[in-house]
């Protein structure tokens, strides 16, 4: 599951540079599988996940929208494919980051984000406190269980990224998220 390069120095060097007293981990989210390098000394540690935001939602979200049954189905994915990882990687760090990369993102967060959000940022990168991605969720959350959809349209592939991202940050122990001002081109 293991390979030996990560999907691209440039970025991670930015935010280590950017932000060097941080612990990294990247995630390219695919839309059939991602990619996901976490920064060590030694190294990075560079793992393929065998799920991506498309073929997370063709697989959970049966719904259009998603019902909560859906919602439940794709979390439940999204952890049985990342917590193998937490028994194979370091602890986290007091300040760990995760630098997240997708097709969707920036459009994603466009919707979902407040300026209040933003704790840092650079003139190409955005940085988000985990409690900003808990918000983001269960705003969305809020509308599956039949709340105001509060000018939330987010598309099947945007809500399984959202769920990705979530899980990642929450079971990885990381406290920021990372994301690019635009679209992501590697």
């Amino acid at each position: 599951m293991a390979s030996s390069t990560p999907p691209s120095n440039d970025l991670l060097a930015l935010c280590m540079a950017q932000w060097p007293g941080r612990d990294w981990a990247w995630l390219d989210i695919g839309n059939d599988q991602s990619t996901v390098a976490r920064q060590q000394s030694a190294g990075p540690l560079v793992h393929a996940l065998p799920i991506g935001s498309t073929s997370l939602a063709r697989r959970c979200l049966r719904h259009n929208p998603p019902d909560d049954a859906d919602v439940e189905a794709a979390i439940a994915t999204a952890e049985d494919t990342v917590m193998p990882l937490v028994r194979m990687w370091p602890a986290p760090s007091a300040q760990t980051s995760l630098l997240c990369t997708a097709p969707e993102m920036t459009s994603l967060v466009q919707q979902l984000a407040a300026p209040a959000d933003v704790t840092e940022a650079t003139a190409v990168l955005l940085l988000y406190p985990t409690d900003a991605v808990e918000d983001w969720f269960n705003r969305y959350a809020d509308t599956v269980m039949g709340g105001p959809l509060r000018g939330l349209a987010l598309s099947q592939g945007q809500i399984a990224l959202l769920i990705m991202v979530r899980e990642c940050l929450h079971h990885w122990g990381m406290q920021t998220l990372a994301v690019l001002r635009g679209p992501h081109q590697d």
